[in-house]
């Protein structure tokens, strides 16, 4: 009975489990590796015939002084920018806008293929290319005059949106800035306008609330209506960025059967930023949104001119200048995530060179002139 006793009173001990390191590791690659064959879009090698541009192929003939009767256009230097960047991004490849008669499930942002779909492609006698996705894309009609407006404070007190709306036949802006309360400086006129992850984000979870009587809700959703029947862009990776398709897929079907709002949605079918950081030979981490945009349009239109694009606190004639025309945010420049001093260095040269047109002073209304350079 004592023995008995003694086996009633020793405590239950719990079964260990032990720690297996390589195990863990095991499942964790193998996760991995899932997700890479399932999710990730196969790389693409950098398109046939695709060569970046030598910055110093072309005499400077402009200074950087950037009042319009000063400034020239060096036609050779653009129309070999267009051909050259014309074949790295194709605007077929590049600029996918959907067409409006697509249907709701077909507005799907496919963004390459991976593995497992590109075989069974290839064995469908298919080429896996954006061509045979089953939706309906509209084609960017080639333009004589662009604008790309940037966001720096420099336009301020600028007077140049009479100049931006007049003188251009289209026009590129980014991330939903204001205009309403800036015509004077930045016009009124969008034809396109470029979205990041953040502002992705802040548009999915405003329509899924629904809730427009939050002042930053109703804010949003004004510019959205303001845009009227211009193209929103996402020239970004859409698969494995924070589910960004997703929201994507989502704020398509909204705009379109929910608020009926007239917006055209495009995006890219490979991200760009490196293919474009190769082209303009740089060593930053990653291109900005307004060398994307620049990038692209050279694609389409014959002259550019750049609004808005100034990584200074300063002007030239010391005026302190806000990170943004719209607000005063701290910002430094220098940073590890892009390099604006190398790539205005490199506007700076195009401008030179008579490829684009840089403003960073005030505009006087009047119409650059052109002229077209000898060829070598």
């Amino acid at each position: 009975m004592e023995d008995m006793a003694n086996v009633f009173k020793m405590k239950v001990r719990k079964p260990r489990i032990k720690f297996k390191p390589a195990l863990f590791l095991c499942l964790v690659s193998a996760s991995i590796m899932m997700y890479l064959i399932i999710d990730v879009p196969i790389s693409y090698p950098i398109p046939r015939h695709c060569q970046p541009f030598q910055m110093n192929a072309y005499p400077f003939i402009n200074k950087l002084n950037n009042t319009s009767k000063t400034w020239v256009q060096n036609t050779v230097a653009a129309r070999k920018i267009r051909k050259l960047s014309s074949n790295c991004l194709p605007t077929q490849n590049t600029l996918m806008v959907y067409a409006a008669n697509n249907n709701v499930d077909d507005i799907d942002f496919k963004q390459g293929f991976n593995p497992i779909e590109y075989i069974a492609f290839l064995y469908d006698g298919k080429t896996g290319t954006p061509q045979e996705l089953p939706a309906k894309f509209e084609k960017v009609k080639r333009q004589h005059h662009c604008a790309i407006i940037g966001n720096s404070g420099i336009l301020l007190n600028s007077s140049c949106g009479e100049e931006i709306d007049s003188n251009h036949d289209f026009v590129m802006r980014s991330n939903f800035a204001p205009i309403e309360s800036y015509m004077k400086d930045v016009g009124v006129k969008t034809n396109l306008t470029v979205i990041n992850i953040e502002k992705i984000r802040q548009i999915a979870n405003i329509l899924s609330v629904g809730d427009f009587k939050d002042p930053v809700a109703k804010m949003m959703f004004r510019r959205l209506k303001f845009l009227n029947d211009s193209v929103v862009w996402f020239p970004k990776g859409t698969r494995f960025r924070f589910y960004i398709r997703t929201k994507l897929q989502y704020i398509a079907k909204q705009l379109k059967t929910k608020y009926h709002l007239p917006l055209k949605i495009g995006y890219s079918w490979r991200n760009l930023e490196a293919l474009i950081k190769w082209f303009w030979s740089m060593q930053e981490f990653y291109t900005t949104t307004g060398l994307n945009m620049y990038t692209v349009a050279t694609t389409f239109c014959d002259q550019i001119t750049l609004y808005g694009f100034y990584p200074f606190h300063v002007d030239k004639d010391s005026r302190r200048i806000p990170h943004h025309y719209y607000e005063d945010i701290p910002y430094e420049y220098d940073n590890k995530v892009h390099s604006f001093h190398e790539e205005f260095d490199r506007l700076k040269t195009l401008h030179t060179m008579g490829a684009l047109r840089l403003v960073t002073d005030r505009c006087n209304g009047d119409k650059p002139s052109t002229i077209s350079l000898p060829k070598k």
